[in-house]
């Protein structure tokens, strides 16, 4: 950062000898862009994107209801026939938009399970010392595991019957309980924590996203849900006060950005090293981040008013990936998580267009599916792209194409797995330790001593499975079996921050 605490942007670290293979770069957040969300060209383009995508949500809702319209005057059906008609539409709009249609209410969704899980077993890699692996962009880490992580977060938070009072509570359980073992380790190691509590808290930020993103997402929550239950009835005036909340938010940004005005202005921090020399960069951009993400929100607020739509996904990914490929600024990896978030949620209650064909193409197909991608890595332009976008409009293309290919594929169900031997149960109670202690053990230990504590913890909860199982503790032989149910009463019995994971 500059005297002033601005962000100075290097030159372009890139070499490019041709378009496709042989590109050299780096990803940082000092990194002078192609084109940035505060130029003038951002300022006018994502204005008009995302009125024009809120006028596509309205225009594809009149046309599906055109066309049932046009369905229904065909003939002259008599009345008890219109009443069948009538009840096999209300069905259909169901399963329409339902993100698991077919599945019996009450069956265990265990890719939700199984990304959380791995999805931390990488976590764990990259703050145990391991940070390589995320720096080349090993087995695209950068494009599926945060993304999966705030995406399955905010499909479980909409799926969850429970009051949101009762699900802060439990994230800032698992909150104090995690800072807490990494204040003890920066206290053993005689670390100045006073000056920078921020390192101290470090990954369990991830449970504050989730407690802010839960607070604002509670009435979107109560949106989504509303509009799946009664999918033809007539917004009510709370449903339409959400959405102009949300389109008030959406507004403002814009109107900030237009005057290249931050809509948070916090004073100047030298050091990005700093928490609150990060958080400045963060805030220089909140206008965009504003517009953009609160853009977002109101697209899935608005088609609650207008009537859901398969289509209506296409558009929410579009609104998320176009604008992130186009105007990038520093740290855009967190609004973008936030973006996520809020799609997982959209996703628990709605379906994808051509879900089916999507989700048999890719399970039957998968090699190519996974070649093409390849193609579209670049394994020399190193960094946290997924925080700092990559510099070019064509890089930042193909690193948000491949998290594109791999959400839509998630969420098309496309990687849906079983869990014969009922192991997801006491993978995610284990998943949450590790989550919640692996910091500590790194801090505590030399590496990579502190990610084999972690993963060896792995076998005290293995063993309590199999005591469960075998009826060691007074509980019935078949509470820990390899029975799914078995499973998910397991996991159930522990806090979680993640919510449940059944469709």
């Amino acid at each position: 950062l500059g005297p002033a605490g601005t962000r100075i942007a290097k030159p372009l670290r890139l070499s490019m000898k041709d378009w496709l293979f042989n590109i050299t770069g780096e990803c940082g957040y000092d990194t002078a862009w192609d084109n940035e969300a505060t130029s003038f060209g951002s300022r006018i383009f994502l204005p008009l994107f995302f009125a024009s995508a809120a006028a596509a949500v309205v225009w594809v809702s009149w046309a599906t209801r055109a066309d049932e319209a046009d369905a229904q005057n065909l003939g002259t059906p008599e009345p008890s026939e219109m009443r069948q008609h009538d009840h096999n539409q209300t069905v259909r709009m169901n399963q329409e938009l339902s993100d698991a249609p077919s599945l019996p209410k009450k069956e265990r969704m265990y890719h939700l399970d199984f990304a959380r899980i791995v999805g931390v077993c990488c976590v764990v890699v990259e703050h145990s010392g391991g940070s390589m692996y995320s720096h080349h962009d090993v087995l695209f880490v950068l494009q599926w595991v945060m993304p999966y992580l705030f995406l399955v977060s905010g499909m479980c938070f909409a799926m969850s019957s429970t009051p949101l009072w009762f699900y802060l509570v439990r994230l800032s359980i698992v909150l104090v309980i995690g800072v807490s073992m990494n204040w003890i380790a920066d206290a053993a190691r005689g670390k100045d924590w006073r000056h920078d509590f921020g390192d101290t808290i470090f990954q369990m930020f991830y449970v504050v996203f989730l407690i802010v993103f839960a607070v604002l997402g509670a009435p979107l929550r109560h949106a989504l849900k509303w509009r799946q239950g009664t999918p033809d009835a007539p917004s009510s005036t709370t449903i339409k006060g959400i959405a102009a909340v949300h389109g008030l938010v959406c507004l403002v940004g814009f109107t900030f950005l237009a005057f290249d005005v931050p809509i948070v202005n916090v004073p100047a921090e030298r050091g990005i090293e700093s928490w609150k020399g990060r958080a400045k960069v963060i805030f220089d951009n909140s206008s965009a981040i504003m517009g953009m993400t609160g853009g977002c929100f109101f697209l899935v607020a608005l088609a609650c008013v207008v009537r859901a739509s398969p289509w209506h996904t296409w558009i929410l990914l579009a609104a998320i990936y176009i604008p992130r490929a186009v105007s990038p600024f520093a740290f855009a990896g967190v609004p973008h998580n936030a973006d996520l978030f809020f799609f997982g949620m959209a996703m628990a209650r709605w379906r994808i267009k051509g879900k089916a064909i999507i989700a048999t193409f890719v399970s039957s197909y998968w090699p190519l599916v996974v070649t093409s991608l390849v193609i579209f890595l670049t394994p020399e332009v190193t960094g946290r792209c997924d925080l700092h976008p990559p510099q070019t409009a064509w890089l930042r293309f193909r690193f948000y194409f491949i998290e594109l290919v791999l959400v839509v594929c998630f969420v098309a169900g496309a990687f849906r797995v079983s869990d014969p031997w009922g192991w997801t149960g006491w993978l995610t109670t284990w998943a949450l330790f590790a989550y919640v202690t692996h910091v500590a053990w790194h801090r505590l230990l030399p590496t990579p001593y502190g990610a084999v504590v972690t993963y060896l913890s792995i076998v005290p909860f293995w063993l309590v499975h199999k005591a469960i199982a075998a009826g060691s503790f007074g509980m019935p032989a078949n509470a820990g079996s390899s029975r799914p149910e078995g499973a998910a009463q397991i996991r159930y019995s522990t806090p979680t921050s993640l919510g449940n994971s059944y469709a």
